[in-house]
């Protein structure tokens, strides 16, 4: 927030910051001051927290008495404690003083839809992400540990400036990789095995989410790659689809139908295609890695929405499932935002075509 932006608006805006507890801080760190607050957030007013019951009962009392030029009262009904605050809006809603509106979804409305330095900051968390990643491809090897590739994504993720992981890495080799959000990462993975990662930061307070599948060995065996070509060609189809208008829900249609069709090619049964293909295409990122689930998905794609799309097939090592493709695993996941003049990849530094994974996978040993 900037307060000399705000001058022309017709509101007044009071923040409440916690009580400074000296010891506290002793043991914490600083706590923010009233007087930086306004300064900082561009607040009229700020008070400690212990003030908050006494503000709350003036102006009820306002209410009350119909003395009160409230408009609106913004609320969140699931964090709402017992006492004053309930009470307020009883009372508002009961007089008709003014009207209470649940804050999530308009908070949700907003932080949909980024500006161009939220943009800024989420190409940076995406970038951080994707050379981790990268890094991680490089140091690939026959028999590499998955938790040495989940340190190592984490260490080359801070070393370029994130601030933490968004959510656990997922390092799943070989028929680990099919399980979607597998996060033990404990287990070695041999030659000739793929790894799946599915990893992300947090840059600035908004999170990157990118899954790659690679072979450890630097090489895909026939079957590895017939799939990972599949789950590529659906990826880019999706990509191109990422315009102003566009839909998540109907980009996910589309890749149902894509899903079906490789998997007829593949020798299995299409209409199953919820067993090897069980989640959503993509979701909104932001401040959160599954960000503004109060926003549908069939919402038409604006300038400066931000999503994931992440194709996948999965085939568990089971008798039903041809010899050949048992074990493999394949996601590919990329943060897109949306520009007038088509999508934007923030993730785009690690590589997706096959000759370039190839060449990249094992070229820092």
């Amino acid at each position: 927030l900037n307060s000399s932006a705000r001058r022309d608006v017709d509101f007044k805006y009071t923040i409440f910051v916690p009580k400074i507890n000296e010891r506290a801080e002793q043991w914490d760190g600083w706590c923010m001051r009233e007087e930086e607050a306004e300064r900082i957030f561009g607040a009229d007013k700020a008070f400690h927290m212990g003030l908050l019951p006494s503000y709350l009962e003036a102006l009820k009392s306002k209410i009350e008495s119909r003395r009160s030029d409230l408009q609106k009262i913004w609320y969140h009904k699931g964090l709402l404690p017992p006492g004053e605050i309930t009470e307020l809006l009883s009372e508002a809603q009961a007089r008709g003083s003014a009207s209470c509106l649940e804050l999530p979804r308009q908070l949700a409305t907003l932080r949909w839809r980024k500006s161009a330095a939220e943009v800024a900051c989420m190409a940076e968390s995406a970038s951080a992400s994707a050379g981790a990643i990268r890094a991680c491809m490089a140091a690939s090897h026959p028999e590499v540990r998955e938790h040495s590739l989940a340190l190592l994504f984490e260490y080359e993720a801070r070393r370029n400036g994130a601030q933490r992981l968004a959510y656990p890495p997922v390092v799943g080799g070989g028929v680990r990789g099919t399980v979607i959000h597998y996060s033990r990462n404990d287990q070695r993975v041999p030659g000739g095995q793929l790894v799946t990662m599915d990893a992300g930061v947090e840059m600035h307070g908004y999170a990157s989410d990118v899954t790659r599948s690679w072979p450890v060995g630097g090489r895909f065996s026939p079957a590895q790659r017939e799939v990972y070509a599949a789950v590529y060609e659906v990826h880019q189809a999706c990509l191109k689809q990422c315009v102003e208008g566009g839909t998540l829900r109907q980009m996910h249609d589309y890749s149902v139908q894509a899903m079906k069709t490789a998997l007829a090619q593949l020798g299995l049964p299409p209409e199953s295609y919820t067993r090897f293909y069980p989640h959503a295409l993509g979701h909104w990122l932001g401040l959160d890695t599954h960000d503004t689930p109060l926003v549908p998905l069939q919402t038409p794609f604006q300038p400066g929405a931000v999503l994931t799309i992440e194709p996948g097939l999965y085939f568990p090592d089971q008798e039903d499932i041809p010899k050949g493709l048992r074990g493999i695993g394949i996601r590919l996941e990329d943060d897109i935002v949306i520009e007038a003049d088509g999508p934007r990849v923030l993730s785009k530094d690690v590589p997706l075509n096959i000759e370039e994974v190839e060449a990249l996978v094992g070229s820092n040993l």
